[in-house]
C-alpha cells in the first residue's frame, strides 16, 4: 500500500465548463455553414451542460425522445444511473431564445436531418461522408460509442481549451455549478441531479 502511495500518479479532476467557454463553442461550432458533424458535436455539450446530463444519457436518445413546445422541451431520459426503479423520467429545459439555446439548436438539427417526430433513431449516431453531395449524412441505426471521449477532446481542443483539462464530465459539472451560483436551491439541484 505504501509502494502505490508513493507511485502512484495524483488524479487531475477535469475543469467545469463555464458559460463562456459554451458561448465559444457555439461561435466555432455553430456558423450558418456548419456540417451535421458539428452540430452534433455542439448539441453534445450544449445539451450536457444545460441539463446536467452524463454522456450514457445523452448517447441514448431518440428523437422520439424529445418534445417540443412553445417555450421549453421535454426530454424523457430513459436509464440514468440514479434512477434506482428504472421508470424514467422527464427533463424540461426552458428555451431561451439565444445562440446559446440548447432547444432551437435541437430542433435546428432535427430539422436538418430530417427526423421526424416519432422516429426511433438515435440523435448521436456515426456519421459519413456522402463524396457525391460533399456533406454529411447518419449512416446505421445504432448509438456512436467512439463520440464521446475522442470527439470532445478535439472539441475543445478547437477552441483553444487543453484536452486535459476538460472532458465530458466538465459539461455536468459546469453546468450544476452555474446553477448553484445563480442561486437555484440545493434541493432543486439535488431533484436534477439524481
Amino acid at each position: 500500500e505504501s509502494a502505490k502511495r508513493l507511485l502512484s500518479v495524483p488524479v487531475k479532476k477535469k475543469e467545469p465548463v463555464t458559460p463562456e467557454v459554451i458561448q465559444r463553442l457555439v461561435a466555432h461550432y455553430g456558423s450558418v455553414s456548419a456540417s451535421l458533424a458539428d452540430l452534433r458535436l455542439l448539441i453534445l455539450c450544449v445539451l450536457g451542460y444545460a441539463g446536467f446530463f452524463s454522456f450514457n444519457e445523452l448517447v441514448q436518445w431518440r428523437r422520439c425522445d424529445f418534445q417540443f413546445e412553445d417555450s421549453f422541451m421535454r426530454i424523457f431520459v430513459q436509464r440514468s444511473k440514479t434512477d434506482i426503479y428504472r421508470d424514467g423520467s422527464w427533463v424540461f429545459i426552458a428555451k431561451t431564445f439565444k445562440p446559446t439555446c440548447p432547444v432551437l439548436q435541437l430542433f435546428d438539427i432535427s430539422q436538418f436531418a430530417s427526423f421526424s417526430e416519432d422516429s426511433e433513431d438515435f440523435i448521436f449516431r456515426p456519421l459519413c461522408f456522402g463524396s457525391s453531395n460533399g456533406s454529411y449524412r447518419f449512416r446505421g441505426s445504432v448509438p456512436c460509442p467512439i463520440l464521446g471521449r475522442a470527439d470532445s477532446a478535439l472539441t475543445f481542443e478547437a477552441i483553444g481549451l487543453s484536452r486535459r483539462d476538460y472532458g465530458l464530465h466538465s459539461l455536468r459539472a459546469g453546468g450544476a455549478s452555474a446553477a448553484a451560483n445563480a442561486q437555484v436551491s440545493d434541493r432543486l439541484l439535488d431533484v436534477v441531479l439524481q
